[in-house]
């Protein structure tokens, strides 16, 4: 994919809609394959991750019937007790959250996935779910994963987690509902909601509490597999594919960006803070509740100055996602924004952290890596250069923005990579580069 300018962009006024939330995606597919009657999945995104999920569990035998509206779901059926083989693709949530499924009910798979997938961390749930009595290995600490048929029921954990991760806490709260005793999840800070909240909305008994020292602990009570009951679910627009187009209008000064129907979740929203810290106008409208999770219109308005800016480790499991676009936010403000206590980066789809200094720094931008920290010096123009996703599409979203800040073509390699999560990036893209005065050329 090719972006080009013959000029400084101009400003460009886009209203419209993003794909649906691609975690809420993956748990309304994973909890309506096990609760009793019919869920309807309302905007569900469609992309190779989500496909992966919906692969998995009619692979269990569950019917998913798949309409213009969305998808229904039929649960509650005995589910097939050898799967085989399971290809996951890219998708680490259709691996880690479906193995905690799968545990729960005891059959035998294997979880597989392509080159990416397969040289991430995969131990940090393959242990608690062993100490729940679950049959799981892994090939060396990551992927495949081999499930077997266990003995008797699973047994309950309090269970701290190292990092604060909603992959992790999710695998064992899906495996918990076959448990015979309480399953406990404790980590450092919150991370995503979406299961916890969908849980709850489909019946499930479960309680939240938080310690003097800001420990977030989930309490899953026994035995909640038969308390899940099929429901409308309406996927919100997912905050992590907003995010791009707004950091998109904040880059050009008096541009207009309003996107309805966008998932509000206060463990999602770490990112708009960032935006407003840079001095981007944002606010938020018709704000309302959709199955247990807080949706409503975003409006962004970009500034006539940027304001560098710093992300804290405590804000990063908010912001997973979103770190790529921040870093060609951080390009254009003026002074030195910085970056605290980014290891988890290193284990997504790519080693996201070197990949922005390396890739970003082809094109001119100077960025500089200590450690798990990055510190971004703002306030010039980059240059044409040939670049590279590395298969990664949060890395192929920030490089289509940081060709706005470009003198010369930038040639951008697996962007391909972008229908991971957001199918149709590059025409919402190419109308907004039409409408700021360049040209977008796709090839291959």
């Amino acid at each position: 994919m090719r972006i080009a300018f013959s000029k400084s962009p101009r400003p460009f006024f886009y209203e419209g809609e993003v794909p649906g939330d691609k975690s809420i995606t993956h748990r309304a597919l994973l909890l309506g394959a096990i609760a009793k009657g019919r869920t309807v999945i309302r905007r569900p995104l469609r992309a190779a991750d989500t496909l992966a999920t919906l692969g998995l569990i009619r692979a269990l035998g569950v019917q998913v019937d798949e309409g213009d509206e969305g998808w229904v779901v039929h649960g509650g059926t005995e589910v097939s007790r050898d799967l085989g083989i399971i290809d996951c693709g890219n998708s680490g949530t259709t691996m880690r959250l479906g193995a905690g499924l799968l545990v729960g009910l005891g059959v035998r798979a294997t979880l597989a996935g392509d080159a990416s997938l397969s040289r991430r961390p995969m131990e940090r749930i393959v242990k608690p779910l062993r100490l729940m009595g679950g049959c799981i290995v892994s090939h060396g600490g990551r992927a495949p994963l081999t499930l077997g048929p266990r003995e008797g029921e699973l047994r309950g954990i309090r269970y701290r987690l190292p990092v604060a991760s909603a992959q992790v806490k999710s695998s064992l709260l899906l495996a918990g509902l076959w448990a015979k005793e309480e399953v406990a999840v404790r980590e450092p800070l919150l991370s995503r909601d979406h299961t916890e909240r969908l849980l709850r909305y489909m019946g499930a008994d479960l309680e939240e509490s938080w310690s003097p020292y800001g420990e977030h602990q989930v309490l899953l009570k026994p035995h909640q597999a038969q308390e899940l009951t099929g429901k409308a679910i309406s996927v919100p627009g997912d905050p992590s594919s907003a995010a791009p187009l707004a950091v998109l209008t904040a880059l050009l000064p008096g541009a207009r960006l309003v996107l309805r129907h966008v998932g509000l979740n206060p463990t999602r929203g770490g990112f708009w803070k960032v935006l407003q810290r840079a001095g981007v106008e944002v606010r938020f409208q018709e704000v309302r509740d959709e199955a247990g999770e807080p949706v409503g219109t975003v409006e962004v308005v970009g500034p006539e100055e940027l304001r560098s800016f710093s992300v804290d480790s405590e804000e990063v499991p908010h912001l997973l996602d979103e770190v790529p676009v921040l870093a060609v936010l951080a390009l254009k403000a003026k002074g030195v924004s910085s970056f605290y206590g980014l290891s988890e980066l290193r284990v997504k789809e790519s080693d996201r952290v070197r990949a922005i200094r390396e890739e970003l720094g082809k094109m001119g931008g100077a960025i500089e890596e200590r450690g798990d920290d990055l510190f971004i010096k703002g306030g010039r123009f980059l240059r044409g250069a040939r670049v590279s996703s590395r298969g990664d599409h949060r890395l192929a979203m920030m490089l289509s923005l940081a060709a706005f800040l470009a003198r010369g073509e930038v040639e951008i390699e697996g962007a391909e990579a972008l229908s991971v999560s957001f199918p149709s990036f590059r025409d919402v893209l190419r109308e907004m580069v039409e409408e700021a005065g360049g040209v977008l050329e796709v090839y291959g």
